[in-house]
């Protein structure tokens, strides 16, 4: 039987972060007991993690008394190999790869050699749905010492194409497998005359161009009878959101004053539209039928949505700001129940890949 140990982390009050951990950990259970190692995350997000109706999936320090997280993480996983634990991974998302300077590499050479450990130790050492960057202003001996540690895993699935041709000559051990929140199913909704939008974005340096933007496209849709909210599902972007109403406040803008979290994610059963630069705002925001627009600036934090887009055939709802026209706007109103039914095609094409993947590689011998 699969016995998986999963180190667990979360920024704070991160709804995409609890959506990735969550969904990946259920689709782990298919195949056998996953024990969440929880050290140093919220009560909000270990209690909606740990799923009681599941019992393949429990809490790791409850029931070793152990943590993976401090100075004794050898000792964990050779307790890990004693218990008959057969797979080793962590949370999906952005990967932290061997970087300078000295003090980082060194914190960072002393969390690889964990999973240098478990490899050596015969445990199955894999990442899934991550982005892997470790070229971009590195020296060329650092990239080489970085393609010999992602080598001992036993799979790597990055969550992105582009990143995958990057990766693929380099590592043997990858494969494409799609952003985990492709995975979640919405609860039952039945808004279907929604006549609303939603705007919900984190800070931006390029603030005036992406009001500027914004001031382009709200008169198309209240031209068509739309309402428009701001939103916001990370607790670190209500300041945005209220400075995003201040600088709209001709257009009478309603700010949600509650951040969307786990239990009331079906908020997004509201809009037609939702325009963000937060990749899990966008797509939650279309398991729940919503069009997904992303806009987006030069920040590379969000490099990642337009990579992730373009995997999945949504390229088209991605538009850099300061480089949109009315039209495209006018073309997104007059489509509108053709592109539902092609974001949910895509979507659901993604979840099976992703369904997939996972499935092979737990079922390998």
């Amino acid at each position: 039987m699969n016995k998986t140990f999963y180190s667990a982390y979360t920024c704070k009050n991160n709804l995409g972060d609890l959506i990735i951990n969550k969904m990946q950990i259920e689709e782990y259970s298919k195949y056998g007991e996953v024990y969440v190692d929880f050290t140093g995350m919220p009560d909000n997000f270990k209690n909606i993690l740990l799923n009681q109706d599941n019992s393949n999936i429990k809490d790791f320090t409850a029931t070793y008394g152990q943590s993976y997280r401090g100075k004794h993480f050898i000792q964990v996983i050779k307790l890990l190999k004693k218990e008959g634990f057969t797979h080793f991974t962590k949370s999906p998302g952005p990967y932290a790869v061997l970087s300078l300077p000295l003090k980082k590499l060194t914190i960072r050479l002393i969390g690889a050699l964990g999973y240098m450990t478990a490899n050596h130790l015969g445990l199955k050492v894999f990442a899934f749905g991550i982005d892997l960057d470790y070229t971009s202003n590195q020296p060329k001996w650092l990239r080489l010492l970085n393609v010999k540690y992602f080598s001992l895993y036993n799979a790597i699935g990055l969550r992105s194409l582009k990143n995958y041709e990057e990766c693929k000559n380099d590592l043997n051990n990858t494969r494409y497998v799609p952003d985990m929140a492709i995975l979640y199913n919405p609860q039952p909704y039945t808004n279907i005359n929604r006549r609303r939008i939603a705007l919900s974005f984190r800070y931006v340096a390029e603030t005036e161009i992406l009001l500027k933007e914004l001031k382009e496209i709200l008169p198309i849709f209240f031209s068509k009878g739309y309402a428009v909210d701001i939103i916001f599902q990370v607790e670190e972007d209500r300041l945005f959101a209220k400075v995003l109403a201040k600088s709209l406040k001709e257009y009478n803008l309603n700010v949600l004053s509650q951040c969307i979290w786990y239990d009331n994610l079906d908020t997004y059963s509201k809009y037609d539209y939702v325009f963000s630069n937060r990749l899990h705002v966008l797509l939650l925001a279309a398991k729940y039928g919503a069009i997904p627009l992303a806009l987006i600036s030069k920040d590379l934090k969000e490099k990642k949505i337009s990579n992730i887009f373009n995997s999945i055939s949504l390229g088209y709802l991605m538009k850099h700001i300061g480089f949109t026209n009315k039209e495209q706007w006018i073309e997104l109103l007059s489509n509108k129940e053709a592109i539902k039914h092609e974001v949910n095609n895509a979507l659901e094409y993604q979840k099976q890949i992703c369904i997939k993947s996972i499935k092979e590689f737990y079922q390998q011998v």
